[in-house]
């Protein structure tokens, strides 16, 4: 597992519901997150996935998305609506086969 910091990610990258992602807090207090989409929201959740940690709990925004050919996809434009400008403190969980 790699994380990368979301303020490097490419501004058109795309990121589909399952992408995991990671809040350091500080060096050793941070929660994993899970981008989810439900049916009832026109955005996406970020749904708290730490263990023994508040599991369940969701951060609190709805991460807006983008439609095009009727797919749901979140860009870097979208994190920064809901996280801040800068993306400070939030990092994309890669697996190492990415």
């Amino acid at each position: 597992m790699r994380i990368k910091p979301l303020f490097e990610i490419d501004d058109n990258q795309e990121f589909w519901r399952g992408t995991k992602l990671r809040y350091f807090y500080d060096e050793s207090n941070y929660y994993d997150y899970l981008l989810v989409h439900v049916p009832w929201e026109e955005g996406m959740l970020v749904v708290n996935i730490s263990e023994n940690s508040k599991r369940g709990a969701t951060y609190g925004g709805v991460i807006p998305v983008n439609k095009e050919n009727n797919n749901f996809f979140v860009t870097k434009k979208d994190f920064q609506f809901t996280f801040g400008k800068d993306l400070k403190d939030w990092f994309l969980i890669e697996s190492n086969d990415n």
